[in-house]
This record gives C-alpha cells, structure tokens and sequence, in this order.
C-alpha cells in the first residue's frame, strides 16, 4: 500500500540518521573521555548518556526550521511564478496585494477537528479572513465537495483562497470519495486556470494521498498545514 511504503522509507530515513549520530557520539565519547576504550564493558557503560545525547541531537535535527518549514509551505504541483501569474492576470485592479485576504473554507457535513485546527490557525493571523465555511452534503456522495463547489463558486474572485479540509480517517470509507473524483478535479483546474482562484488542500495525515492533490496550487498534508500556507500567502510571505 502506498501509505505503508511513504512510512516505510520515512522510518528507514529517521533509523539511519538516529544510528549514524549514535556511532559518531559513541566514538567520540570513547576517543576524548575513554582513551578509545571499545570493550564491551566500556561501551555498556557509555551507553546510558550517549543514548541521552543521540536523542537531543536527533530531535534537533529533525526540529522544523524556517528554511525547511518554508520549503515545507510552498510545495505545490505548479511553480509559485505561475500561480501569481494567473491570480494578477485576472485581477481587475492594480492592488499591491496579490491575495485578496479572504479564505472559503470547505469541510465535512459535520465538525470536525480538521476544522477547528484551521480556525484556530488562522485567528492567530491579522490579515486572513474566513469569508465563507461551505459543508459538504454526504447525500452527494462522491460529488459531495464538486456540487459545494459549483453551488459557492459565485463566491469566490480572483486572489481568494479556497480551502479544503478534513481530518485523518480510514480513507477506503466513502466521505473520502470527493478528494479522488475526477469531474472535482477537473473543476478545480478550471476555478485555477480560468479565474484566478488559489486552492489550498489539507486532507487527513502525512501518509494519505489524494488526487485532488495534484490539482491543487499547494497540497498540504494537514489542516493546520494549509491554514499555514494560507495565512503565509495572504500575509505577503511573512509571519
């Protein structure tokens, strides 16, 4: 399964990076305190704070910078350049701002956690502003969130953003079905290339995959992720 193959190779990255400051902490440890003691007994007894040390410098390691957390924010199927592009190509005016500041927000039928942590996110922002929180109707099934769409789409203007969010879950359950629809996707490249409107997705946890994804200008992994990129955007690229 491809969730299964993501977290595999993920797992086999994290080991060999844990296991390489090991061995280098270890030989250190033993060369400068130890005169390069490697019997058994030496070792057993380094073990305990070189453990301790491994695990502060692999944390440290993997801790979010803002190099990598932007690089993180800005992934996306298609260059930034086209982005900005196509939105300054359909603005009507000359405003500076390249994001008009509001945000339409589609989530499930019922409230979720998915939502709130988008809320919660964007409330700790100035400019973002949440015009719009659009629920989709399971009744329609796999066209749940392409029906939502058409009926809001009036809505929306060039340099809005729209978002879509949803918690982690068993992916094979049906309310699933609208992040993989093909006639959904194809709607979202058209509001993209025809209207200038930006698409932010977080759907479900790291190792789901959707193909709306492909579709969209910046395919997060989470909900708190896209509200992230969306407040980033609208922000100017600044915090």
């Amino acid at each position: 399964m491809k969730w299964f193959k993501k977290l595999y190779i993920k797992t086999k990255e994290v080991a060999a990076v844990y296991t390489g400051i090991f061995i280098v902490v270890m030989f250190l440890n033993q060369l400068l305190f130890f005169g390069l003691c490697l019997n058994p007994i030496c070792l057993i007894a380094a073990m305990p704070h070189v453990l301790f040390i491994t695990v502060a410098l692999g944390t440290w390691w993997y801790m979010p910078s803002w190099k990598r957390l932007k690089k993180k924010l800005l992934f996306q199927p298609e260059p930034y350049k086209e982005t900005e592009a196509k939105v300054k190509s359909y603005q009507e005016d000359d405003s500076s701002s390249l994001f008009t500041g509001n945000i339409h927000l589609f989530v499930t039928q019922n409230k979720s956690k998915g939502e709130e942590d988008f809320k919660a996110i964007i409330k700790r922002f100035m400019k973002p502003n949440i015009v719009s929180v659009i629920r989709l109707d399971n009744r329609n099934k796999s066209k749940a969130l392409l029906v939502a769409i058409q009926q809001s789409k009036h809505l929306f203007k060039a340099g809005d953003i729209v978002a879509i969010v949803r918690g982690g879950g068993d992916t094979s359950e049906a309310q699933f079905d609208s992040y993989k629809d093909y006639d959904t996707c194809q709607e979202v490249r058209n509001l993209r290339n025809t209207h200038g409107v930006v698409f932010v997705s977080g759907i479900g946890h790291a190792t789901d995959s959707f193909l709306i994804e492909e579709y969209v200008n910046f395919a997060q992994i989470t909900p708190t992720d896209a509200a992230l990129q969306a407040a980033y955007l609208i922000n100017g690229g600044k915090w």
